[in-house]
C-alpha cells in the first residue's frame, strides 16, 4: 500500500488515491443490496477520466487493461489490509463503521473485475457511452473526479 495516499469510502464510491495523482473510485450499482454488485471502475488522472472498467467491459484511450489491473489491484489489496487489521483488532469498531465498512463492502465485491481486467480479458469499447454506466451521475456531474 506503499503507493496509496488514502482510501476509504464517499460521494457513493470507494475512493483510492495514489501518491501520483491517480484516483481510483468503484461504484455499486445500489449499496444497500445484499450482495453489492459492481456498476463501474473509474480511473481519473492528471488528464481526467482515464478508464472505466465494469463487468461488460473496458474502455480507455491511454490504460491498458494491464495498467488499470495493477491500480485497481491496489485498491483491493488496501481492502484486503484494513479487514485484516480490523479482524485483529487494530482497528475500533467505531471507526470500522464510520471509516472503512463501506469500503470493504465494495471493494471485496470488485474482485470478478480485478480478475477479468488482469486477464485483459474486458471486452474493449471505442467509446465510453458504449458502457451502461451514466458516469455524470456518479462522478457528481464533472465527468472527471
Amino acid at each position: 500500500m506503499s503507493d496509496i495516499q488514502a482510501f476509504g469510502f464517499r460521494n457513493g464510491g470507494a475512493d483510492t488515491v495514489f501518491y501520483d495523482g491517480v484516483r481510483i473510485r468503484v461504484f455499486p450499482h445500489d449499496i444497500e443490496h445484499d450482495p453489492i454488485t459492481i456498476a463501474a471502475c473509474v480511473l481519473t488522472d492528471r488528464a481526467g477520466l482515464g478508464a472505466v472498467g465494469t463487468p461488460e467491459g473496458y474502455w480507455s484511450n491511454t490504460w491498458s487493461q494491464g495498467s488499470f489491473a495493477k491500480r485497481l489491484a491496489a485498491a483491493v489489496e488496501a481492502e484486503r489490509q484494513v479487514y485484516k487489521a480490523y479482524r485483529a483488532g487494530r482497528i475500533e469498531e467505531s471507526v470500522w463503521k464510520e471509516k472503512f465498512r463501506l469500503f470493504w463492502k465494495v471493494m471485496i465485491r470488485c474482485r470478478s473485475v480485478l480478475g477479468s481486467v488482469s486477464a485483459g480479458s474486458l471486452r474493449e469499447v471505442g467509446s465510453v457511452d458504449e458502457l451502461d454506466v451514466d458516469l455524470d451521475k456518479l462522478l457528481g456531474g464533472d465527468g472527471s473526479s
